[in-house]
């Protein structure tokens, strides 16, 4: 991204200096809201925690929601080794983009935020949090056909969906550069930050399942997000398909995988397919 400087020196007005915005990481909330809630969650998370547990924390670039439909969470690809009780639990799913300094700055804030959030009534208690974790950004994955879409304009691209893969990061094996992803996906890698949210803001007595992604191998899970161009399809044999090209892109093993489209700010549409 360039912008126009101030220009002191009285050179050329038309001189520019560019300035690269740096994608860190993301912070990812991934919950499962329970039945009979979704609609109070929504209008809870829309008009209240979007913007008090999100984007109006400093560095945050932009956010933006996703849903998995039922049709979606019963298509979730899970290997064997996949450490969630529940494979098809996560419906609705929230990203927060950071830039430089974002990771430390954000969790700097948020964790007093919710303390206060709370205290004052402003949480939600209807909902089991699947993994709730800031990941930095490890690279952008290399295919024939990727997105030329920078990075760290993700969130606010109007992209129709995305795949989001768990992987096992100690498989130890070669990267495939020619495992396609489907042309025009943007293709994030991301590992988990250390330190992010604690027991207290949480207000729990001490850790729980969905702080963290379980280790798998041995190792932090790695994070692959790919924002697609067309909506992900209620397809079981997709999920699993697209996610082992996710694993082979980064030398990894596939362990979980599904799809997500966006939610429509302002409409509660996609209400009617969470159940």
């Amino acid at each position: 991204m360039s912008v126009q400087a101030e220009n002191p020196t009285g050179s050329s007005p038309d001189a520019i200096v560019p300035f690269k915005v740096a994608l860190e990481g993301v912070v990812y909330t991934l919950v499962d809201v329970h039945e009979g809630h979704d609609a109070r969650f929504e209008d809870w998370y829309e008009n209240d925690h979007f913007y008090a547990g999100g984007v109006l924390a400093p560095y945050v670039l932009s956010g933006r929601r996703w849903y998995a439909s039922k049709a979606l969470r019963d298509s979730r690809f899970a290997s064997p080794a996949c450490p969630l009780p529940d494979a098809g639990a996560g419906t609705n799913l929230a990203t927060y983009f950071v830039t430089a300094g974002g990771l430390r700055s954000f969790y700097e804030w948020i964790n007093p935020q919710l303390v206060t959030l709370r205290s004052g009534g402003r949480m939600f208690a209807d909902r089991t949090h699947v993994n709730t974790d800031g990941y930095r950004l490890e690279s952008i994955l290399s295919f024939p056909g990727a997105s030329a879409v920078p990075a760290h304009v993700a969130g606010d691209h109007p992209f129709a969906g995305l795949f989001v893969a768990y992987l096992d990061a100690s498989a130890g094996e070669r990267p495939d550069p020619g495992a396609a992803l489907p042309a025009g996906t943007l293709a994030l890698s991301l590992r988990p930050n250390v330190g992010s949210l604690t027991e207290a803001s949480l207000g729990l007595a001490s850790a729980q399942p969905g702080m963290n992604f379980p280790a798998v191998g041995g190792a932090p899970v790695r994070l692959v997000m790919a924002f697609l161009n067309e909506a992900p399809p209620a397809d079981p044999e997709w999920s699993a398909g697209l996610a082992r090209r996710v694993a082979r892109l980064t030398g990894s093993a596939a362990v979980w995988g599904g799809g997500f489209r966006p939610v429509v700010p302002g409409s509660r549409a996609h209400l009617a397919e969470l159940r």
